[in-house]
């Protein structure tokens, strides 16, 4: 369709990027009960991207693709890596430089990437949009995300699919955070080589991208039977060509209604603090002890854990890593179910250790998987891997939405000082976590005890703790009960 003189966009050169193709990478697919393909997720792409580049064009854009009708790139890919191949992981550089050079080649003011998620969990699910934030490009980028984002899920809610709202994220949110990098045939020894390729900032590039705008979307998860339902509509892809061309059209400006806020995460437990605050103790005039346990490494102990809190009718809060959640999700939600969950990083970093905006996406990770698989926030608790932290990591998290820091008591008595660390990391026996328990209890009420969730001592010593802290007319309650006012 030619571009029409008169439209909105008018003189605006505007590239689309079907993601993945027909020859070199056919992308995720969705499947029934038995396995058979439902569709592609190349197919998919290309599909949305037509539907869109006949929006755009009668709106007056001039419009280009990356692939042609027939589903393969308008160019072909070039070895120029040396290893004579194209076709290996470590080759992905060579596979996504032909999008970037026939972007470039174009003119393109505007690009926008079209990809459908995948992920080994069914549970997770929603619309999520990625953006570079390298500093010429960045607050552009990020409109346009946001643009797409908000218009793409009122397109969902309209049509009456109500799309979890995944966010916005920088361009290396999945390659560094969600350990894709090996995957994508990435060099993680180099910060700024873990960007996603087809947002062109990535240095593997022979060539980066040009353009002023940039966006990545990932529409819906072909793994999650919800999001596959709604693409199963005969007027699914239209809805989504048709919500992409609304936030071109509010990014430009020239759309039905101002650029949409930013969707907030929703906070089930909102914060009562400002922050940054640390607590390692509750008021010692009340009888409560909190009993807490981390999770970052093995699982095997939890189901024995959570049968003996169960049957004692104790609620306790357990600080998880999101990759421990990702590898556990039926056991998160068992957890969820009945405890409270807070944030303890996604990878178990030192955050000392790490920059600002490592530290946030640590924390924003751990929050998204555990929000998906649970449908419950994390904030405002969350503890610092190792337990360090320093003023500047604590202020750093609390100004992203996570301002208590919850350590364990340790204080300092006549007999000497008192953790409530259990110990049960080290190599000594049931018993010796017992003791160490009771002892930080013996102070009174108000402690903050830590167990791990991967320690098999732990399961062996909670009946005789849970024993103990009754001796003591202590009652186990959650951090957040803990701290009420």
């Amino acid at each position: 369709m030619p571009a029409h003189p008169q439209g909105r966009l008018a003189a605006k050169r505007i590239c689309l990027d079907p993601g993945h193709d027909a020859a070199y990478n056919p992308g995720a697919s969705a499947r029934d009960s038995v396995g058979r393909v439902i569709f592609n997720e190349h197919d998919l792409t290309l599909e949305v991207a037509v539907r869109l580049r006949a929006l755009l064009e009668a709106e007056g854009a001039e419009v280009c693709l990356t692939r042609n009708h027939l589903g393969f790139l308008q160019l072909e890919p070039q070895d120029f890596n040396g290893n004579g191949t194209v076709t290996r992981p470590e080759d992905l550089a060579e596979r996504i430089q032909p999008r970037i050079d026939f972007i470039n080649a174009f003119g393109a003011e505007l690009m926008v990437s079209i990809h459908f998620n995948g992920s080994t969990s069914p549970v997770l699910k929603g619309t999520e949009v990625y953006f570079s934030d390298v500093p010429e490009q960045g607050p552009e980028n990020r409109r346009l995300a946001q643009a797409l984002l908000d218009a793409l899920l009122d397109a969902f809610a309209r049509a009456g699919y109500p799309a979890v709202n995944r966010g916005i994220k920088d361009d290396r949110y999945k390659t560094e955070y969600l350990d894709h990098a090996r995957f994508y045939g990435l060099d993680r020894t180099c910060v700024e080589c873990t960007r996603l390729l087809t947002l062109g900032n990535n240095p593997m590039l022979a060539r980066r991208g040009q353009w002023q705008a940039g966006a990545l979307v990932e529409v819906l998860f072909l793994t999650n039977p919800d999001d596959v339902g709604f693409l199963r509509r005969p007027d699914a892809l239209d809805i989504i060509a048709g919500g992409l061309f609304d936030g071109i059209l509010n990014y430009y400006g020239v759309g039905s209604g101002p650029l949409a806020e930013p969707a907030p995460v929703p906070e089930p437990n909102p914060p009562t603090y400002a922050g940054p605050v640390e607590i390692s103790r509750g008021d010692p005039a009340r009888p409560e002890i909190a009993l807490t346990f981390d999770c970052g490494a093995a699982a095997a102990p939890i189901p024995r854990i959570l049968d003996i809190l169960a049957a004692a009718g104790i609620r306790a809060t357990f600080f998880v890593t999101g990759q421990w959640a990702r590898d556990n999700p039926e056991l998160l939600r068992v957890i969820a179910a009945r405890h409270q969950v807070a944030n303890h990083s996604w990878s178990h970093r030192d955050f000392t250790k790490l920059s600002e905006s490592e530290i946030v996406r640590e924390l924003q990770a751990t929050e998204e998987v555990v929000y998906a698989l649970t449908g419950q926030s994390t904030k405002p608790l969350w503890r610092a891997p190792f337990g360090a932290r320093d003023s500047r990591v604590l202020a750093v998290a609390a100004a992203a939405g996570w301002p208590v820091h919850v350590f364990w008591t340790v204080e300092r008595t006549s007999a000497g000082w008192v953790s409530g660390d259990s110990g049960d990391w080290r190599p000594i026996t049931a018993d010796q976590v017992v003791a160490n328990v009771l002892r930080a209890a013996g102070l009174g009420g108000g402690v903050i005890t830590v167990n791990h969730c991967g320690s098999a001592l732990t399961p062996a010593a909670l009946p005789e703790i849970l024993a103990g802290l009754g001796r003591l007319g202590l009652r186990p309650v959650t951090v957040s009960e803990l701290l009420r006012g």
